[in-house]
């Protein structure tokens, strides 16, 4: 599924995208750490949230990543229309340091929410899916005791597969890390193969999903190779231009082989 790449302000030119259409949000809005630079401006996360609304399914979920001024405000405004549920920790194996006064950050958090009112057994989680791998094992259980209400344990875990339930903490490479084909001139790129995994855990295969602020295109390439339909608004000319090229990069390929 090719997809749609549109050179726009997403808060103004949202309305082609039918009402509760979009099964998962999944967007890198700007933090305003560097208000006076133009890929980094301040937004009006109210006018966010109120488009956000009425372009969810109703079972629908949003992932953002943000830092913990931006949730904070998220938490603020978002709460009209939005349930937070929980924050994931990215821990990049490099960071950038910013003062010597201070410990270098190599930390991302990304942030999950449905909308009021959804039932959690209703939405999309498939935690096995984000791939994470160890070995398998047989263990005996010498406590039959369990934190979930209702759930037993068995006399023996047993993990033939060695596939591992999704965790709160990922670790994830830095962008020196990328490969070489995915790398671009942007500078708060996502690593691609990080978002296809997400995507696969809080979406279904043709489910359609939302990237407000494209940025260098790692979400909307990452919904090709997974098979979602991807929706994605960048208003920077020359960071569409890079996220154009780079999609019509990947899905040329794919088309040829």
């Amino acid at each position: 599924m090719i997809p749609k790449l549109h050179h726009a302000d997403f808060l103004t030119s949202w309305q082609s995208i039918e009402p509760e259409s979009v099964a998962l949000i999944f967007a890198d809005p700007p933090y305003s750490l560097f208000s006076k630079l133009s890929y980094d401006p301040e937004i009006d996360l109210k006018k966010l949230g109120e488009i956000y609304n009425k372009l969810l399914k109703p079972n629908g979920q949003i992932l953002l990543f943000c830092n913990l001024d931006l949730l904070i405000q998220l938490k603020d405004v978002f709460s009209t229309w939005f349930h937070y549920r929980y924050l994931y920790v990215l821990e990049k194996s490099s960071g950038m340091p910013a003062s010597t006064q201070r410990p270098i950050n190599n930390i991302e958090y990304l942030s999950v929410w449905c909308k009021k009112g959804a039932r959690e057994t209703d939405l999309t989680w498939k935690p096995y899916d984000f791939g994470l791998k160890g070995l398998p094992y047989h263990k005996k259980n010498y406590s039959m005791k369990t934190t979930t209400r209702g759930n037993k344990k068995t006399e023996i875990n047993i993990n033939d597969d060695g596939n591992r339930y999704l965790k709160s903490v990922i670790q994830i490479p830095a962008k020196p890390n990328f490969k070489k084909d995915e790398k671009n001139g942007h500078p708060f790129q996502k690593h691609q193969k990080t978002c296809e995994r997400f995507i696969k855990v809080y979406s279904n295969a043709g489910d359609t999903v939302l990237d407000s602020f494209t940025g260098s295109g790692s979400i909307l390439a990452a919904c090709f190779k997974t098979g979602r339909m991807g929706i994605g608004y960048e208003i920077q000319k020359k960071y569409f231009n890079h996220a154009k090229t780079r999609i019509n990069n990947l899905t040329a390929q794919e088309v040829l082989f």
